[in-house]
């Protein structure tokens, strides 16, 4: 889960640098054996329930990973972008648990689970990075279910700007004194990954703007002011 780290400075070889040293096995099976797949904005990879049969590795666009929390309302567990693996935790599990749903068109490489089962049974580097991602994962969604339960909103969408715009610096996507970013996020969607009802997203979202710190519309987050975001994602 990536949504909200402890730690939202930039990335000092942490989590993010945990994933990259032990992505590489993981990234070479995908190049060599995984094949190339456009996926229209709106198109779901996994749908929750079905049987695990691929997985993916992001090479360009967004996808999130959502689940319905009951008939009317949705949760959106992760924000995912290039270079992110996607449905991983297949390979241990009998039925997708999440639907994976692009947020823009994408491309993906696709690798048959049963394929990578069989590389991580013959390569331990394999192996390795797949423990290493899933076990990264579940930090990241420990710490998400600690900032839903005791983070205020104000700083909890801080934490999330603040995280989003490191990721997109260490995927070599905007650089580190970019002033804006895309955010391919409805402000419903926004509101799923933040755990807040949408009135309350866009209140938090325009007290940010009058403050300064940052502005989300259209689907574009314009920095005011970072230091200021950073500083409120820890408040």
């Amino acid at each position: 889960m990536r949504s909200f780290p402890t730690d939202i400075s930039a990335d000092k070889g942490g989590k993010n640098g945990g994933r990259r040293k032990h992505a590489g096995a993981l990234k070479q099976a995908f190049e060599t054996l995984g094949t190339v797949r456009k996926v229209a904005k709106g198109e779901y990879l996994h749908r929750a329930g079905d049987p695990p049969q691929s997985v993916f590795l992001m090479r360009n666009g967004w996808v999130c990973r959502e689940r319905l929390a009951n008939q009317h309302t949705y949760a959106i567990t992760a924000v995912l972008l290039r270079g992110d693996f996607v449905g991983l935790d297949g390979i241990y599990g009998q039925q997708v648990t999440d639907d994976i749903r692009a947020l823009t068109s994408c491309v993906v490489q696709e690798l048959p689970l049963s394929v990578l089962e069989a590389e991580s049974r013959a390569d331990p580097a394999v192996a390795q990075s797949i423990i290493c991602h899933l076990t990264l994962d579940g930090v990241f969604l420990r710490e998400a279910l600690v900032a839903i339960g005791r983070q205020l909103a104000p700083a909890r969408i801080c934490t999330f700007i603040a995280q989003t715009y490191d990721r997109l610096v260490d995927a070599s996507l905007i650089t580190s004194d970019a002033a804006r970013f895309d955010l391919p996020l409805k402000q419903t969607d926004m509101a799923a990954v933040l755990g807040l009802t949408p009135i309350h997203a866009h209140r938090i979202i325009k007290e940010h703007r009058e403050r300064g710190s940052f502005d989300f519309r259209a689907e574009r987050v314009t920095i005011g002011d970072m230091p200021l975001v950073r500083k409120l994602a820890q408040s």
